[in-house]
């Protein structure tokens, strides 16, 4: 869902309040990230902007839970938790201002460690996961002004969520589903949202969810960290269900031998699949970690140096984005395009084309972590399929900082022949022909004239796309013409115009037909399905 971009802004598109928009390094179906500046009287930080996509902006459901996101995690102030500076209006859309992040998402690490079949040492995974923890206690702990609690759950704990920085501390990011008691944009009974599988199994039934949610998926990230396996990611999502809510979770010390026993039991009560028996607390699950490690868990320096030795050619392409943001430099590379654009002027801090062509092959060669049966991942959901997520943050801005040094640093080609005539000042003469007065042509021109006839144009083609929104109390998987689409709630999918075969299959089995005829420009409401 969220593809890399990485491009810098020309000056006319930056000024946003105050903010100046410097770089746009990611788009999502539902909403933009931006790296953006924000400049005050006694200093300048960089900051990420979300900002929500224009064809969103007329669904009120969507625009109230965007809102809910912003107040809720402005509200969580944690060093383990990504900060939220604010949230708005401006320019007839919404945003998000977060701090920006120096660092790798999770999947990232776990992705590597598949690729090189290196596992993460059990003291750096369990201590980046006891850090998550915390984060996740202090947002289940918060209250309102008055003391009540809020009772919010994050719902979608991942690894494509959570970002290790280089000074080795774990952010937890993205509250954008999390449940909270005072929402303005309740959430609709039977309705699941987050990642399909990393979700609990009461949220896979459509059942009230708590805390212990939260628990149960950080728990499939601690054994996928161990393991660097997928735990019950499946062929088709009705088989995902079906795992995290029926099947007998794998012991983590058949796939990992050095695990010990206390680790392990640790790790089986956080995947309970009955809540009852969770630990009731994200503070209960460090704690067990904690006791379980014997005092081994990794420092923040220790998994600082790790990061950084792992991921050196990544993290110093964001670096020198980030430098180059951060001191104005890019004005010479962002300006407004032109009829004879310049030829790019190299950076003022390249990188080698060596260098280019590393950081090009990190970023585009990890294969997603192999499912619990080895095999390798084939369409994975969201998570592991996209290299560097959605997220959000630092992690994302690599590919900005490769497009922008290739453009800028890399050796031009050899001039071609005709770059040179072009280059010299020489141009070609045309040479217009003389017309002959030939008998024919004096006979044609004494010819009565012929009333020329105009042709018809073809009517216009509205070639705009179509757009479908449904939803499904509980959740379904929507097909159109046999193709999968997504799982609901769908908001404003793009499709072509015409007639189209839909298929909703629910968490049962059960399926449903329809036929829907979308219109060019026009969004089709199918509305709630049932079942």
């Amino acid at each position: 869902m969220t593809s890399l971009v990485g491009s810098l802004l020309p000056r006319a598109e930056r000024p946003f309040g105050k903010y100046e928009l410097c770089a746009k390094i990611a788009t999502g179906g539902m909403a933009e990230i931006l790296l953006a500046r924000e400049t005050t009287d006694d200093e300048s930080r960089l900051v990420v902007i979300k900002r929500v996509l224009p064809h969103l902006l007329d669904e009120s459901r969507f625009i109230a839970m965007f809102r809910d996101e912003g107040r809720l995690a402005a509200q969580i102030i944690h060093e383990n938790v990504c900060r939220v500076f604010g949230s708005g209006a401006h320019q007839q859309t919404y945003f998000i201002a977060m701090e920006y992040l120096h660092g790798v998402p999770l999947s990232r690490l776990l992705i590597r460690a598949a690729r090189t079949k290196k596992p993460v040492d059990i003291a750096i995974a369990v201590g980046i996961v006891m850090q998550c923890a915390r984060g996740l206690h202090h947002a289940h702990e918060l209250t309102s002004r008055d003391g009540r609690p809020l009772d919010v759950v994050h719902r979608d704990v991942s690894p494509p969520n959570i970002l290790v920085t280089v000074d080795g501390v774990a952010k937890m990011l993205d509250f954008g589903v999390a449940k909270a008691r005072g929402a303005t944009q309740k959430t609709r009974t039977g309705t699941v949202k987050g990642k399909n599988s990393y979700m609990s199994p009461e949220q896979i039934l459509g059942e009230a969810v708590d805390r212990r949610s939260d628990v149960f998926s950080l728990g499939i990230v601690l054994w996928e960290s161990l393991t660097t396996k997928r735990l019950f990611s499946r062929e088709t999502d009705f088989l995902t269900f079906t795992a995290i809510t029926k099947a007998e979770i794998p012991d983590v010390q058949e796939l990992r031998a050095d695990v010990s026993d206390e680790l392990a039991m640790v790790v089986k009560k956080a995947l309970a699949q009955d809540r009852e028996a969770r630990y009731a607390t994200a503070k209960e699950f460090c704690e067990a970690l904690e006791q379980a490690l014997d005092g081994e868990e990794a420092t923040r320096e220790t998994i600082g140096e790790f990061i950084c030795a792992s991921f050196s050619k990544e993290l110093a392409a964001n670096e020198a984005l980030a430098n180059t943001i951060a001191n104005g430099g890019m004005d010479a590379v962002a300006e407004e395009p032109t009829e004879q654009p310049a030829r790019p002027r190299p950076s003022t801090q390249p990188l080698s084309q060596a260098a280019i062509e590393n950081a090009l092959a990190e970023a585009t060669s990890s294969p997603p972590l192999e499912t619990t049966n080895t095999e390798q991942l084939r369409g994975a959901p969201n998570e592991h399929r996209k290299l560097v997520v959605p997220v959000v943050l630092a992690s994302l801005v690599s590919g900005a900082a490769v497009l922008y040094f290739t453009r800028n640093g890399a050796p031009k080609p050899a001039a071609s022949a005709l770059a040179v005539v072009v280059d010299a000042g020489l141009e070609s003469t045309r040479v217009e022909p003389r017309l002959v007065a030939t008998p024919a042509k004096i006979a044609m021109d004494a010819a009565p004239k012929v009333e020329k006839v105009t042709s018809v144009d073809p009517p216009k083609v509205d070639k705009r796309p179509a757009y479908l929104t449904i939803d499904s109390a509980p959740y379904a998987t929507i097909f159109v013409d046999g193709k999968k689409l997504g799982v609901t709630p769908i908001f404003k999918a793009k499709l072509s115009p015409g007639s189209h075969k839909l298929k909703a299959v629910s968490a049962t089995g059960a399926k449903q037909h329809i036929r829907v005829k979308l219109k060019p420009g026009r969004t089709k409401n199918l509305g709630r399905l049932h079942w």
